[in-house]
């Protein structure tokens, strides 16, 4: 790759880190909570919960939207290849559903209430530069919590962190098996599900 087709592809990287946190609102459901990895040589994902609001007659899920690196990547492998494709890129990003039910909503709930994670942290002995980088967003009307990690780092977070980590593992294993295979382009939702985009400021 090109120094040219470098910056193409950061500046790609930024649209695509924009529109995996760019996380669809629902006027039917509650968004439970939002995760997101973006690994250095693998596609990024989001994966949001959403559960019904009291007296809605639709179901739970998880929605996932993924990056597709490997696909855009391909466009920039070499100036031959770029000019096969429209001047302007935007990311390929690729959307799909995992219904849920009520009780598998409440059952990830109970597993990460009440695990500790301590704020104040002595300053880390460790550092990198490729890995996965993770967060994980959760809000309520009245408070609310973003965290951010590196791989497995800090070690005083891992029991929260690697328990929201197997808990998308098993959501993502259900959607790559085609367990509620239905896909969804990114950006068009069906009506039952009520979702807005949020405008990027």
């Amino acid at each position: 790759m090109t120094p040219d087709l470098q910056a193409e592809f950061r500046s790609l990287s930024e649209k695509a880190r924009r529109e995996l946190k760019n996380v669809p609102a629902s006027g039917s459901h509650r968004r439970v909570f939002s995760f997101w990895a973006f690994p250095s040589f693998t596609p990024a994902l989001r994966c949001s919960i959403y559960s019904p609001l009291p007296r809605k007659e639709v179901k739970a899920f998880a929605e996932f939207s993924i990056w597709r690196t490997d696909v855009d990547l391909e466009k920039l492998r070499s100036p031959v290849e770029r000019l096969k494709h429209p001047r302007e890129l935007e990311p390929t990003m690729h959307g799909e559903i995992v219904w849920l039910t009520g009780e598998e909503v409440a059952e990830m709930e109970q597993r990460i209430r009440g695990i500790p994670i301590p704020i104040f942290l002595a300053p880390p002995t460790w550092a990198g530069i490729d890995g996965t980088g993770f967060e994980f967003e959760y809000n309520e009307p009245f408070y609310g919590v973003a965290i951010h990690w590196w791989e497995d780092q800090p070690s005083e977070w891992r029991p929260f962190t690697q328990t929201i980590t197997r808990i998308v593992g098993e959501l993502d294993d259900r959607r790559k098996t085609n367990v509620q295979p239905k896909a969804l382009p990114p950006k068009k939702w069906t009506p039952v599900l009520g979702f807005e985009r949020k405008k990027q400021p």
